[in-house]
């Protein structure tokens, strides 16, 4: 099947790059964020060296409670292969998605939070701190409507 993409930049004068974003998400066919678009945010991570990875990833599951509380899920990626936030084997297809829709090859590492919208909220090409993600997802609109909810 082809993938379909839809650029929309303006409507009226207004910038849409959210529905963009949220169009590209859900006409590619073999989008694997699909499924979290409007329930779970998103938290993409990928080493060219597997103790950098393993190591960013221990912090991320070292605070379990609070990426649950977060609505947070987490795909990671190596050199050769992927796993899904349930730990399982990323198919090839998927794998190859993450790599063209993320990862550039300048990339030695990179940690990447989707929103629920489906919109990039952050990048760093260096590990990122639970902390430093919880505070930035803290102070979105999103989740402080959910917090009050709470």
């Amino acid at each position: 099947m082809v993938n379909q993409v839809v650029r929309l930049s303006v409507i009226n004068g207004m910038m849409i790059s959210n529905l963009s974003i949220w169009l590209t998400l859900t006409l590619t066919s073999s989008n694997p964020l699909e499924s979290h678009l409007w329930k779970q945010r998103v938290v993409i991570v990928f080493s060219r060296n597997t103790q950098t990875l393993n190591d960013q990833l221990s912090h991320f599951y070292e605070a379990k409670d609070e990426f649950t509380d977060r609505d947070l899920v987490i795909y990671s990626l190596n050199i050769k292969q992927g796993t899904y936030p349930d730990q399982k084997s990323m198919s090839q297809e998927d794998y190859q998605w993450f790599v063209q829709n993320y990862i550039q090859d300048k990339d030695d590492f990179l940690v990447v939070l989707i929103g629920k919208d489906g919109g990039t909220k952050f990048k760093s090409n260096i590990t990122v701190a639970n902390s430093k993600l919880f505070d930035l997802i803290d102070s979105m609109p999103m989740r402080i409507q959910e917090m009050k909810g709470q």
